[in-house]
């Protein structure tokens, strides 16, 4: 994402985080082969404890993360960081149906109990001082572009760690996530969605 958004705002300076040491060596190299070293800087930090100053940024671009801080507290924490007029892109995970099979329904509130509907996803956005301006769901075609080259990976991974029993079992969870979704890709999906800040909304700073 960092260097399709590089890409497709070549005036733009940006600044990209991840708390895992070897994706933010991975992602210097990709920016330095690309040549936008110039504009892209990459630092290690954690998303939940940001150290930017106030209204640093005009965007905030935040895809298949912002779940592990919870929407509605990632947003709040978040947009300070955001100038008056700046805007927020996210994803969040979404139910498409009311009548999601129980089974299915117990594995996902396993891994993410904040999980909820679209609406809900609007209302949370809106709680947390922002303007919803679109969105979208995001269709099968994106799961597929994101699963089908990571099923190639994994059956590599199984060869090579053949006899490692905790390698197995952490390739053994991405099946079961993989198949969860061929089974049920018409029970949920993510929403894209994207926001500005709301001026009449009053500013609050998370706490955590």
């Amino acid at each position: 994402q960092t260097l399709d958004l590089a890409q497709l705002m070549p005036g733009a300076s940006i600044v990209a985080v991840d708390a895992h040491g070897p994706f933010v060596e991975e992602a210097r190299r990709r920016i330095d082969a690309a040549r936008l070293a110039s504009r892209v800087t990459v630092a290690r930090a954690d998303m939940r404890a940001l150290t930017f100053d106030d209204g640093s940024f005009d965007l905030i671009w935040c895809e298949g993360a912002a779940y592990i801080m919870g929407v509605r507290h990632a947003l709040e924490s978040w947009r300070r960081f955001l100038k008056s007029d700046g805007r927020i892109g996210f994803t969040e995970n979404v139910w498409l149906r009311d009548d999601v099979p129980d089974a299915l329904r117990g594995w996902w509130l396993s891994l993410y109990p904040d999980m909820a509907d679209v609406q809900t996803c609007r209302d949370r956005t809106a709680a947390a001082g922002y303007r919803v301006l679109g969105d979208f769901v995001l269709p099968e075609e994106a799961w597929h572009n994101y699963y089908d080259p990571m099923a190639a990976r994994i059956e590599e991974l199984a060869r090579d760690y053949g006899g490692d029993a905790d390698a197995q079992g952490a390739l053994d969870q991405i099946r079961l996530e993989i198949d969860t979704y061929i089974r049920n890709s018409d029970c949920y999906s993510y929403l894209f969605v994207v926001a500005e800040i709301n001026t009449d909304a009053p500013r609050r700073r998370a706490v955590s």
